[in-house]
């Protein structure tokens, strides 16, 4: 059965335009669901598959198809709680260039950032949090021997317990990891690098795979797929720059969906190392545009609403009406810490 894009928005809106385009996804099934979540985008002057892209908050490759569906009032809330926590804090925490300069951390889930050189981190990491210039942009791209440490959200809640003498307790409840891009004159020993903290690192809780959607997938992909595979990393996939796809942006992201997810199946039975589907890689590929506007007007739209949720999926977080922390990382931190306190004490 070939794969879905499901498009999640606010009201039902029929485009002839964007028909046209989406029927090239037999039985595709798409909603609109727009969220007020202090984006300031001006829809006036868009149309056809700018509109569609921006107004979208969740965008989404799926193996199966997806009925049509209206968005919940649950649904609406998780949108606004994921933005809200990305927005709430942000800091720059610091730069490595090994495993060993890497700051001590064992209370706090770690989501570390892959792409190829020019896939759109840095956009996407600035949309993510909504600020124009929040990741450190290297101008010589493959040059950067770097990662970055972001911290994300409010301060978790922490008995003071388990902090060791003299400690202070965390700032933020999520750290991005940036790395360098790979590919085109990367540093020879990127992967070296990267693959320690793949296998070393105890709080890492998934990676995140950007991939251009303009682009096929490349053997310097499947490579990246090979060494999250064999290291046993939890992958989930985010395509960017769906809209240099222009009306052709639906059909050029499904077909990449599927080979990515094709890959990933190959991987699964060629290495019989655990890394399996849904719990070690995730069949839905969520697509983003994250570079159309300003971070700081995008809001939810260009998919950037969806991408949060994942992203906080994967670090142990599920907003939800009544959450708690996901018990994986409860093993970790001691605790059941519910969302709503992640989210609003200060």
């Amino acid at each position: 059965m070939s794969p879905r894009l499901h498009a999640l928005r606010g009201s039902l809106h029929k485009s002839p335009h964007v028909s046209q385009n989406l029927g090239l996804l037999p039985k595709l099934a798409c909603t609109k669901l727009r969220v007020s979540n202090g984006g300031q985008l001006s829809f006036r002057r868009m149309n056809g598959y700018k509109r569609t892209i921006t107004s979208s908050d969740v965008l989404r490759c799926s193996p199966q198809p997806t009925a049509q569906t209206l968005a919940s009032a649950a649904d609406r809330q998780q949108l606004i709680t994921g933005s809200k926590f990305f927005q709430h804090g942000y800091s720059f925490l610091y730069s490595a260039e090994s495993l060993r300069h890497h700051a001590n951390n064992v209370h706090v889930p770690e989501v570390i950032i892959l792409g190829a050189s020019n896939v759109g981190k840095s956009s996407f990491i600035n949309a993510l949090v909504s600020q124009s210039n929040a990741a450190r942009v290297s101008h010589r791209p493959g040059k950067t021997t770097m990662m970055n440490a972001y911290g994300i959200g409010p301060p978790p809640s922490i008995d003071r317990s388990l902090l060791q003498k003299g400690q202070a307790p965390p700032k933020h409840s999520l750290i991005l990891m940036d790395t360098p891009g790979y590919g085109y004159k990367s540093q020879a020993s990127w992967g070296g690098f990267i693959l320690e903290y793949l296998k070393e690192r105890t709080m890492l809780r998934g990676a995140i795979l950007l991939l251009s959607s303009e682009k096929k997938l490349l053997r310097e992909d499947k490579w990246m797929l090979r060494t999250l595979a064999e290291s046993n990393t939890r992958t989930m996939v985010i395509l960017t720059k769906a809209d240099k796809n222009r009306s052709q942006w639906s059909e050029k992201c499904d077909h990449l969906a599927n080979d990515v997810r094709t890959e990933m199946q190959r991987l699964e039975a060629r290495l019989g190392n655990g890394w399996a589907r849904g719990s070690g890689w995730m069949p839905d590929i969520h697509v983003t545009a994250a570079h159309m506007s300003a971070s700081s007007k995008l809001g939810n739209g260009a998919g950037m609403g969806g991408a949060r949720l994942a992203i906080l999926d994967m670090a142990g977080y599920s907003p939800k009406a009544e959450v708690e922390q996901k018990a994986e990382t409860i093993a970790y931190t001691g605790q059941i810490v519910s969302f709503d306190d992640i989210v609003w004490k200060t």
